[in-house]
């Protein structure tokens, strides 16, 4: 797992966002590194976290 980075999206406004890579593991689509964006962000009150994948690649 990486190191987290602060972030600022468009739209972001005056909330924190921190981005981080996390290992999938093996099984992840060929030519792919097996690595996806996992996201925290917070504004004051509402907590919220993203994890980017595709859960069609990886299969049963």
């Amino acid at each position: 797992m990486s190191e987290p980075e602060r972030v600022t999206p468009d739209g972001l406004g005056d909330a924190i966002m921190e981005c981080r890579m996390f290992d999938l593991g093996e099984g992840s689509e060929e030519g792919q590194n097996g690595l996806a964006p996992m996201c925290v962000w917070a504004d004051g009150s509402p907590v919220g976290t993203t994890i980017r994948g595709d859960a069609m690649t990886r299969g049963g």
